[in-house]
């Protein structure tokens, strides 16, 4: 079965995480779909010149349901991240930290051979009540410096809960 066609809300949506791009050159926002099972959201982000059909540095997020409430999310990202580690070919770095805004996972991983190597960075945390979101900076076919890791890093370590009052805490569209 083929998933509904998003709605401008949902495109819009993907506006929310346009600061976050921001911080790695992802300065334009240019593709919204619905994830592969048709629960989840999908938006991609790349710097101003690169073309998206080849391109060498993409940032993408993921928005999953996982729950209604802070605490569903709390439970549900441990078992999210291993779900994400176990897809992967080569895991170089994965850690969970228990931070004030809640659990933040962090994975920085390697995906196929050669030119088609891509060396991914992921940010794993809990945007609204029950709503999981995946941050990936991917570059093929090299790898981010040290520097840029570091960087990935120290964004994700300052990720957290949305503020749980006002219309900053609703749910995604």
């Amino acid at each position: 079965r083929e998933a509904a066609p998003l709605s401008e809300a949902e495109r819009e949506f993907g506006l929310t995480f346009q600061p976050l791009a921001n911080e790695f050159g992802f300065t334009r926002y240019v593709y919204a779909a619905r994830t592969a099972t048709g629960r989840g959201l999908f938006f991609e982000y790349l710097p101003a010149d690169e073309d998206p059909e080849d391109w060498r540095y993409l940032g993408t997020v993921i928005l999953t349901r996982v729950g209604d409430t802070w605490e569903d999310g709390d439970r549900v990202l441990p078992d999210y991240v291993a779900a994400f580690l176990s897809r992967m070919d080569r895991v170089n770095e994965a850690v969970t930290w228990q931070l004030p805004g809640g659990p933040v996972g962090f994975v920085d991983y390697e995906l196929g051979q050669g030119e088609d190597r891509e060396h991914v960075l992921a940010t794993i945390w809990q945007v609204f009540p029950g709503h999981l979101a995946v941050f990936q900076a991917q570059r093929r076919p090299d790898r981010f410096s040290e520097w840029q890791i570091g960087h990935f890093r120290d964004i994700a370590q300052g990720l957290g809960r949305t503020p749980r009052s006002g219309s900053d805490s609703s749910p995604a569209p």
